[in-house]
């Protein structure tokens, strides 16, 4: 049985010393989650439908193969640079045309998902977050569905500023049960300061065996 806890005369004049001491230390806490609420990044969802895709049109005198690039919707401004060959696609993610595009894929057979989660950061977008579906083979060399890896791979954002977009992490959502929570954190921890073509992305969380091998992936 809970018992209640009675105030002491000594307590009890204690008690109007301790608010006030207290007041102010709450008044300042309040404002320290307010100011972090305020900061906090967000997060908005696009689709990406390949039928509605600008496709480029091949180079002059050829045909269209299994190599080609397109640019699709993306938030606001922001749209992405979707090139697929040899069963594998690459994505870029921005504001500004890629002068050249780097070939961020996986050894395996891959695609990318329909939905993009765009982290934003006062009403910018920092990072991308895009599902990736890996085609693993079986022993006897064939695509074997059981085997298949869905990896979430973290992306930087480019802009007019900082004209780069490239994976900054990966996180396996196979074997980890809060890939979404984990993708989240590297987006709006280590992209915002990552710096193409000089940082390594890495996996984040743990790894499974289907988790594919990204080119982008720090050796």
């Amino acid at each position: 049985m809970l018992q209640r806890h009675r105030l002491s005369p000594l307590s009890a004049s204690r008690l109007p010393a301790l608010s006030a001491w207290c007041l102010p230390a709450l008044a300042i806490a309040f404002t320290v989650i307010l100011v972090g609420m305020a900061h906090a990044n967000d997060s908005v969802y696009s689709r990406v439908d390949e039928t509605t895709c600008r496709w480029d049109p091949p180079p002059a005198g050829e045909e269209e193969g299994d190599f080609g690039c397109a640019t699709c919707t993306g938030h606001g401004g922001y749209f992405l640079r979707l090139c697929e060959g040899d069963l594998r696609q690459s994505v870029f993610y921005g504001s500004v045309m890629p002068a050249e595009m780097s070939w961020n894929t996986f050894g395996q057979f891959n695609h990318a998902g329909p939905t993009v989660e765009w982290r934003l950061s006062q009403g910018e977008p920092v990072a991308a977050i895009h599902r990736f579906f890996i085609d693993n083979m079986n022993d006897s060399g064939e695509v074997d569905p059981a085997r298949r890896g869905q990896v979430l791979v973290v992306s930087t954002v480019a802009r007019p500023d900082r004209p780069l977009s490239c994976p900054v992490g990966y996180v396996d959502t196979r074997v980890n049960a809060n890939a979404n929570a984990l993708a989240r954190q590297v987006a709006d921890d280590i992209a915002p300061g990552f710096r193409c073509g000089t940082d390594q992305a890495s996996f984040y969380g743990s790894r499974g065996p289907y988790s594919g091998s990204p080119t982008g992936l720090s050796q």
